[in-house]
């Protein structure tokens, strides 16, 4: 990403190109380097983002994994419980065999 004074110059050159003026060799070679830094910049900040949203998907995958072998785990305790419920307390509880 262009720094402001960088980018100062470079628009004073958009400026002039949009209103048709010539611009010196030095000048259209700044110009073009800063265009190409500016489209570089429109690409790259998606493209990062892009990322970013892959890992915290990865995180929240690896998450969601953990959270459902724990809640396997609690399923065999409840299970585990429930067996050893009296009859009785079974059918209250809505416990089927």
């Amino acid at each position: 990403m262009m720094d402001e004074s960088t980018y100062h110059c470079w628009w004073e050159l958009h400026m002039r190109v949009a209103r048709g003026d010539l611009l010196t060799p030095e000048e259209r070679t700044v110009y073009d380097a800063g265009c190409r830094e500016w489209d570089d910049s429109e690409v790259l900040r998606p493209l990062q983002d892009m990322k970013q949203a892959r890992d915290k998907l990865r995180e929240m995958e690896a998450q969601r994994a953990k959270l459902e072998q724990r809640r396997g785990q609690l399923d065999a305790q409840i299970a585990s419980l429930e067996r050893r419920l009296a009859p009785h307390a079974r059918e209250l509880l809505g416990v089927e065999e």
